[in-house]
């Protein structure tokens, strides 16, 4: 994005393993995507992603209810989530579920209780699988009702 910018980058990153990096100047990438179609696409798509994640963390943010949040984020992260024999794997450690919806982490260990006891999700330590996103998105229903019309109502 610096480069599409001309900004300063707004993002570290850091190599967990040797690797080998290539180095660009923008006039050297400008030109790469000027000239090479599937750069240009394949960046197209990737910030298309982007922009559809931040979309559906704004929309999660809006969410004031702390487990509707987290069923929220599990249930749309599902949609892009990758095909396995159980059901959805959604590749965000449990670890960081609190941090990345917004909640306490007490709080998100309750929704997730009580997911697991529904038995709508499976937890492993790098994902959770969801195992019948279309339950999940009833139970996610459920839970907007129950905010919109009150517990008692």
């Amino acid at each position: 994005m610096a480069f599409l910018n001309d900004r300063p980058r707004s993002a570290t990153a850091t190599c967990a393993e040797d690797c080998r990096l290539l180095v660009l100047d923008p006039r050297t990438f400008e030109a790469m995507v000027r000239t090479n179609a599937e750069i240009a696409v394949r960046l197209i798509k990737k910030l298309a992603g982007r922009l559809a994640e931040a979309d559906e963390q704004i929309q999660n943010l809006l969410i004031s209810d702390a487990a509707t949040r987290v069923v929220h984020f599990l249930h749309t992260a599902a949609a892009r989530g990758e095909r396995v024999a159980a059901g959805v794997r959604v590749k965000v450690p449990p670890r960081e579920l609190a941090a990345r919806v917004g909640v306490r982490a007490d709080q998100s260990d309750e929704a997730l209780m009580r997911l697991l006891k529904s038995r709508l999700i499976e937890v492993h330590p790098d994902a959770f699988v969801v195992l019948d996103e279309g339950r999940l998105k009833n139970f996610l229903e459920f839970l907007q009702m129950k905010v919109r019309f009150g517990e008692g109502g």
